[in-house]
């Protein structure tokens, strides 16, 4: 494997051992923050990736842990198909400044399905979730790619399911 693969990959694992309880949940304050009553949420996206005249149909699988009201970090995994044929591989660091709103950051890497290499990339992303029930919510999603020295736009809509 390149060394950008394992790089992704050995992010995604990080994300994946992030510990499940936090340490006032085992002081006994309580599971749950105010206003927070799950802390896990899983993605599954499906949507479009665009660049300069290129296109691709998009699905992705996504997961976060919450941190507290404001933070959460987690992991992604997307497959752009079409014109791009790569995989992307994340890890999020979201904000939740106001009610169904969610912000992201996210480093992680581009890999493609032919011979060039892996590229590093960047994802900044706008999101905003309208919950259908307690556990369940439509997510909207922009996100912006800044990979291999271009912007590459990814759009669609999320099905999330948190617990």
């Amino acid at each position: 494997m390149q060394k950008c693969t394992m790089i992704g990959l050995m992010m995604v694992l990080l994300v994946l051992l992030v510990p499940v309880k936090i340490p006032a949940q085992e002081a006994g304050h309580g599971s749950k923050e105010k206003g927070l009553e799950h802390r896990h949420g899983t993605e599954l996206f499906i949507g479009n990736t665009h660049d300069d005249g290129e296109d691709g149909f998009t699905v992705g699988l996504g997961y976060e842990y919450r941190l507290n009201q404001l933070l959460g970090i987690g992991g992604i995994v997307e497959y752009a198909g079409g014109d791009f044929e790569d995989w992307i591989l994340a890890v999020p660091f979201i904000l939740h400044p106001y009610k169904g709103w969610r912000f992201l950051v996210a480093p992680g890497v581009s890999i493609p399905n032919n011979d060039e290499h892996d590229e590093f990339l960047f994802r900044v992303g706008a999101a905003y979730e309208f919950e259908i029930g307690k556990k369940w919510a439509l997510i909207p999603a922009f996100n912006v790619n800044f990979v291999d020295n271009k912007e590459v736009l990814t759009f669609g809509l999320g099905f999330g399911y948190k617990f």
